[in-house]
C-alpha cells in the first residue's frame, strides 16, 4: 500500500537563507501533491515568477550573446533550478530509485556539459515515471506566471508595487471599456514625467481573486491602443501578463520619453495628484 505522499514531488531552489546562528541553508521550495501535474504545474510558476522578479530588480542579467550572470553569486549555489524528487524507494519495470533522489529538470544558469547531460537525463526519467503512472505528459506546455503570495520572494514582489507613491504607480480594476481612455492618459503622463508602471485588473491591495476571466484576451485590443496612439514611442512601453494564484493582472512599465508626448492632442504629466493636464502645452 503506497504512502499518503505522491511517488513524485518538485523542488525548486532559490538562494541562500541565513538563520539565526549565521548557518546558511540552500532554499527549497517543495510542491507536493496527489494530483503530480498540479504539483509540476505550481513548481514551474514559482520557477519561472522567482527568474522573472530577480531578472527585473537586476539581480540576475543576461547578456546579448545569452550568458546568465548573477550579480551576487555568492547568495546562490550556481543559480536557479527545479527538480523532480522521488519520495520513496521504487524498483519496478526497468526504473530503479531510493528515496530522496533528485533529477534536474531545468536550470536558470549556463549549462557544463554535465549538466545539460544531467537535465536529459531528468527529463527523460520524468516521461518514463508519468508514463508508468499512466498521466499524460505535455513537453512542451507553457505554465502562467505565478508565485504563493506567502514566500519572500512573493512578499518582496507586492511590497515593491503596493509601497510606490501615485507619481509611479496606477492601479485600475479590470473594466475595458471604462478604463482605455484612462490606461492611455497615465501612458502619455508616465512619458512625459518619468518611469511609471500601470498595474491593469488589481486594486492596491491585490485583493481580487479569480475574477477578470477575460483579462488576459484584453491584451492584443490594448497592444493596438498603444500602436495607434504611441507608435513612436512603443520601445518605451513594456506590456505584459502576469497570474500569482489567480490574481491576474495586466502590467505596463512606461520610460521617459525625450520629447513631448500627446495623448489626442492633450499633454498629461504625473504628480502626487495623479494625471494633470497642460494647457498651455497641449495642441488645441
Amino acid at each position: 500500500m503506497h504512502a499518503q505522499n505522491p511517488l513524485i514531488s518538485y523542488v525548486v531552489t532559490t538562494q541562500f537563507v541565513e538563520n539565526s546562528v549565521g548557518l546558511k541553508i540552500l532554499h527549497q521550495k517543495i510542491f507536493t501533491d496527489l494530483d503530480i501535474p498540479e504539483a509540476r504545474n505550481k513548481a514551474f510558476e514559482y520557477y519561472d515568477a522567482a527568474i522573472e522578479i530577480l531578472h527585473g530588480e537586476s539581480e540576475i542579467i543576461t547578456t546579448e550573446n545569452g550568458k546568465i550572470i548573477y550579480q551576487n553569486p555568492e547568495k546562490f549555489n550556481r543559480g536557479l533550478s527545479i527538480q523532480m524528487r522521488i519520495n520513496e524507494d521504487f524498483k519496478c519495470f526497468g526504473i530503479a530509485d531510493k528515496k530522496d533522489k533528485h533529477y534536474l529538470l531545468d536550470a536558470h544558469f549556463d549549462l557544463s556539459k554535465t549538466d545539460q547531460r544531467k537535465q536529459q537525463i531528468g527529463r527523460s526519467t520524468e516521461k518514463k515515471y508519468y508514463h508508468l503512472l499512466k498521466i499524460n505528459f505535455k513537453r512542451n506546455e507553457k505554465y502562467n506566471i505565478e508565485i504563493p503570495f506567502n514566500t519572500a520572494i512573493g512578499k518582496k514582489l507586492l511590497e515593491s508595487l503596493q509601497n510606490r507613491n501615485v507619481e509611479e504607480i496606477e492601479f485600475l480594476k479590470y473594466n475595458l471599456k471604462n478604463s482605455v481612455d484612462i490606461i492611455l492618459e497615465t501612458v502619455c503622463a508616465f512619458l512625459n514625467s518619468g518611469k511609471g508602471t500601470i498595474i491593469f485588473g488589481q486594486d492596491e491591495n491585490f485583493s481580487i481573486e479569480d475574477g477578470n476571466e477575460k483579462l488576459f484576451e484584453t491584451c492584443s485590443a490594448l497592444k493596438n491602443h498603444l500602436e495607434k496612439n504611441f507608435e513612436k514611442h512603443l520601445d518605451l512601453i513594456k506590456l505584459s501578463k502576469h497570474n500569482y494564484f489567480g490574481k491576474k493582472f495586466v502590467k505596463f512599465e512606461i520610460s521617459k520619453s525625450e520629447t513631448a508626448v500627446l495623448y489626442k492632442k492633450e499633454f498629461y504629466f504625473r504628480n502626487r495628484f495623479g494625471n494633470v493636464l497642460d494647457l498651455d502645452r497641449s495642441f488645441l
